[in-house]
C-alpha cells in the first residue's frame, strides 16, 4: 500500500509539474491546440490515457471550426511539446 500511495504522489507531482506548462502566459507565445476531451482525461486519472488525441477540425481557411472551438483547449507550445512527448 505504501508503494501505491508513492506512486500516486510521483504521478501526482508530475501532472502538476506539467500542467504548469500548458498556460498560454502571452499573446506573443506559441501555441498549439489540445482537445479538451483528452485533457479532462488526463487529469481524471493519466495512468488510462493513452496517445494525446491532437486533431484539430480546421475549416477551409485554415482556422478552427467555429462549432469546434470549446472542444479544443489553447495551451502553450512548450506544454503541448512536454505533453506530445510523454503520450506520443
Amino acid at each position: 500500500q505504501d508503494q501505491n500511495m508513492s506512486y500516486v504522489r510521483q504521478m501526482h507531482e508530475e501532472m502538476k509539474v506539467l500542467y504548469s506548462y500548458l498556460p498560454v502566459k502571452s499573446i506573443d507565445e506559441p501555441w498549439e491546440w489540445v482537445s479538451v476531451e483528452w485533457l479532462s482525461k488526463w487529469l481524471l486519472d493519466p495512468s488510462t490515457i493513452d496517445k494525446v488525441e491532437n486533431k484539430v477540425p480546421w475549416c477551409p481557411h485554415n482556422k478552427l471550426l467555429p462549432e469546434d472551438v470549446m472542444k479544443m483547449k489553447c495551451v502553450a507550445t512548450e506544454g503541448a511539446d512536454l505533453v506530445f512527448v510523454k503520450y506520443p
